[in-house]
């Protein structure tokens, strides 16, 4: 009797090993299945192009390829690496000497040949990824350099219009200036200068003189001369 009992104990902590052994097994297994699709989702958010919101909130913005490139190729800040953003962006727009240019980059490195063959393979792979993404936005991917050439003409719009206004008020003061010096804009009305002397209106002979020149250029010195003789 005092076997069987034995024995039935021996099965009984067998079966509670064995469960606790299987159990311990599945939330291992579920624990490491947990981990490799969070590391596969974290890669995978890597290599896919950022897309945010404008201010507005409406229109959405793409991550542009060169700090797309940039980022793919292990660079946090893409500011550290403006060479290597121009000749991404030359690349994708396949601008006139473009591969020239990605050669010059190395051309004082020893392997020149061989980075230069490397750059451009990995341009290639970025082109893959860029547009294997976002196809929902893919007019944005299109478009952007006509985007970029769209805002730098109406950022050159608006220079253009404020150095038109800058050039008129300094001319303005310019003319101003001029005339104080002259004394023919003084802030007291009793001073008259030869040129505004009170006389007889039939001693008066009106002319018209047009005189150019800057400060300094002798304007008063000719009117004199003129007026004297």
């Amino acid at each position: 009797m005092t076997e069987m009992q034995d024995a039935e104990s021996c099965s009984r902590q067998d079966y509670n090993v064995s469960f606790s052994m299987i159990v311990a097994s599945c939330i291992g297994l579920i624990i490491v299945v947990a981990i490799y699709y969070r590391l596969k989702q974290i890669r995978d958010r890597k290599i896919i192009p950022y897309v945010r919101l404008s201010r507005s909130g409406h229109v959405p913005k793409l991550e542009r390829f060169s700090h797309y490139v940039a980022r793919q190729m292990g660079f946090k800040d893409r500011r550290s690496c403006p060479h290597l953003c121009r000749l991404a962006s030359e690349y994708i727009r396949k601008c006139e000497g473009c591969e020239d240019d990605i050669y010059a980059f190395f051309e004082n490195e020893p392997d020149a040949d061989s980075l230069y063959v490397k750059l451009v393979e990995e341009f290639e792979r970025c082109i893959l990824s860029y547009f294997g993404f976002h196809w929902r936005h893919g007019d944005l991917m299109m478009t952007q350099s006509k985007v970029t050439l769209q805002h730098n003409l109406l950022r050159e719009q608006r220079f253009e219009r404020v150095t038109k206004n800058l050039k008129v008020a300094r001319v303005f003061n310019t003319l101003v200036e001029e005339m104080k010096a002259m004394g023919i804009a003084a802030p007291d009305d009793s001073q008259c200068t030869e040129v505004m002397a009170p006389m007889a209106h039939s001693d008066r002979s009106p002319v018209l003189l047009l005189m150019g020149g800057g400060m300094g250029a002798g304007k008063s010195t000719v009117l004199k001369d003129i007026l004297k003789e």
